[in-house]
């Protein structure tokens, strides 16, 4: 079991530190390789370092690109009411040359501390 760092921007920290959101979406980059089902993650919010949780990674779900990654999911899970809002709001954050050059990857966590 590997333990793994990661910055969220709220109000997306919120969401996760809450349980309303379950699934952190990122690109299936060099440092997301290394994530396994079973490890722990540190969510630390981005706008103020002292806030974090831990959680537990129970499901991994990957894909090209995040159109074809929101179809692995109910939306709900990664904090969005559809599917067209979650991928607008995913391409502000990641280009579709970067999506296509790493893929993407889908963690579904749940909260241990």
């Amino acid at each position: 079991m590997k333990k793994h760092k990661m910055k969220v921007k709220e109000p997306y920290f919120g969401m996760l530190q809450c349980g309303k959101k379950t699934i952190e979406l990122r690109l299936f980059d060099e440092k997301r390789r290394e994530i396994n089902v079973g490890d722990e993650i540190k969510f630390v919010c981005f706008e103020n370092d002292e806030k974090f949780f831990i959680s537990k990674v129970i499901k991994l779900y990957k894909a090209r690109n995040f159109k074809e990654l929101c179809n692995q999911f109910d939306c709900l899970k990664a904090g969005f009411i559809n599917k067209e809002e979650l991928i607008c709001v995913l391409d502000e954050f990641y280009s579709e040359e970067m999506q296509e050059k790493f893929g993407v990857i889908g963690i579904e966590v749940v909260k241990i501390g």
